[in-house]
């Protein structure tokens, strides 16, 4: 794995190209690159024009075994190029091959937890006693909307690590977003062009380090997500004496919110006392007085349950001004017959 493969990568993306295209763009790497590749169904559309003319050609069939490259540029009348079966054969990034070949170089634990999208978490990493945190891969499409979806998918990400292909994604969007919510980069490119330089390598361990004194203290996570587990999959309680009641896919466990100098729990479980009841949350007006206050409990509470549930994405989706919890969210037996009771009266 070097720099010229992330480099191709992001040019080729990871949609899909011909096996011509690959092998044109790697060069001297493409034997070593190959492993990191995967066959996709049928052949590709098209391919590069040869002679570095900058154009594609149109790939059509001429026969069982044999295809043509048809210049898309009709004007310049170019004599169709031959083409065989496995020059147009489409190839991909391999998902899993770039995760476990990334595990072993920056020293974090590979695993597969997500399988669909361009950003995906492929592993956890851990420096001494801290908590874990997820490793995620953005690999382009290669399209015109790559960074307006990169933005959505970090968006949704917390206290994460972010391996790139390379620098070009750091745009001041992103840099904000690193800020905001508790991102380390790494830039795949750069980091195998500083290691080949002969440069010490840069794990994941030591950029954990580097951004460890601008980090937020986290709580332990009160729930092991396993591979496969969804926010939508998770069921919280909320219970008396300031509990929340945790559990997913046979594990179960508690929570309890501190108490306030007022010898009241603090403003988190009043939040989940009001989602469990109406299952929406909407901040006050901007222009109320209270507005910011309340608005960053909210978004605690948020960075709160991803701590105790550490999982991709966000606990809450925002819909038309009002934020809906992803997770189940019900109140106990005890709680809730105390809420109903509660109506009765004030009804009677």
């Amino acid at each position: 794995m070097t720099t010229r493969f992330w480099r191709v990568l992001e040019r080729l993306g990871a949609s899909g190209s011909a096996v011509r295209d690959w092998k044109g763009a790697l060069g001297g790497d493409w034997e070593g690159a190959r492993a990191f590749l995967r066959a996709v169904p049928g052949t590709a559309e098209t391919v590069a024009a040869p002679n570095g003319r900058g154009s594609r050609m149109l790939v059509v069939s001429d026969g069982e075994a044999a295809y043509l490259g048809i210049d898309d540029d009709v004007e310049a009348f170019r004599e169709p190029v031959p083409l065989t079966a496995d020059e147009v054969t489409g190839l991909r990034p391999d998902w899993t091959a770039i995760s476990r070949e990334l595990g072993t170089r920056l020293g974090f634990v590979a695993e597969t937890w997500e399988s669909d999208g361009q950003t995906r978490q492929i592993g956890i990493a851990q420096r001494g006693s801290d908590l874990p945190r997820p490793v995620v891969l953005h690999l382009p499409a290669g399209h015109l909307g790559d960074m307006p979806r990169l933005l959505r998918d970090l968006g949704r990400r917390d206290d994460t690590i972010v391996l790139l292909p390379s620098a070009t994604w750091l745009t001041p969007d992103v840099q904000n977003l690193q800020r905001r919510n508790r991102l380390t980069f790494i830039t795949l490119a750069e980091h195998f062009e500083a290691t080949a330089g002969g440069r010490p390598a840069f794990p994941i361990s030591t950029a954990m380090q580097a951004g460890a004194s601008g980090s937020v203290k986290r709580r332990r996570p009160t729930l092991h997500p396993q591979p496969g587990w969804r926010w939508d999959m998770v069921r919280i309680e909320v219970a008396s004496g300031g509990r929340l009641i945790l559990s997913c896919d046979g594990q179960r466990n508690e929570f309890r919110f501190p108490k306030t100098s007022k010898k009241v729990h603090s403003h988190g479980y009043a939040i989940m006392m009001h989602l469990a009841v109406n299952q929406e949350w909407r901040n006050p007006p901007s222009d109320a007085t209270d507005h910011d206050k309340v608005r960053t409990q909210f978004r605690r509470l948020g960075r709160l349950l991803t701590d105790l549930v550490p999982l991709p994405g966000k606990p809450f989706r925002r819909h038309r001004g009002r934020f809906l919890p992803v997770f189940r969210l019900v109140l106990d037996r005890d709680l809730a017959e105390h809420v109903a009771d509660a109506k009765w009266r004030r009804r009677a």
